[in-house]
């Protein structure tokens, strides 16, 4: 990072691990998955993994949950958003706390 960096405001989209496994047990069930959706799993998983490291050196986190969504669901791109607009409303405390500091 440089140095003239004060404050860490992180948009953690990647999901978690428990929704990863969950999401793709529920596609396996009903017959949906393809060999992609195994590939991408295994990367969000690891994602999870690596992302929670770098996220040590954020000031604030906003983590929308997204269960049940999977890198194919361009039509869900709404939903996204507004999960990521509630999710960052209830950070709006602690990111105007960082002007202060």
């Amino acid at each position: 990072m440089t140095e003239d960096v004060r404050k860490i405001i992180s948009v953690y989209v990647t999901p978690v691990r428990k929704d990863v496994i969950q999401t793709y047990a529920d596609r396996r069930r009903l017959g949906q998955l393809n060999v992609l959706d195994y590939i991408f799993g295994s990367i969000e998983a690891m994602q999870g993994e690596f992302i929670s490291t770098a996220l040590l050196s954020s000031d604030v986190i906003i983590h929308p949950r997204l269960p049940n969504v999977v890198w194919t669901d361009f039509s869900r791109i709404d939903y996204c958003i507004q999960q990521g607009e509630e999710e960052a409303r209830k950070h709006i405390d602690s990111m105007r706390k960082l002007r202060i500091e």
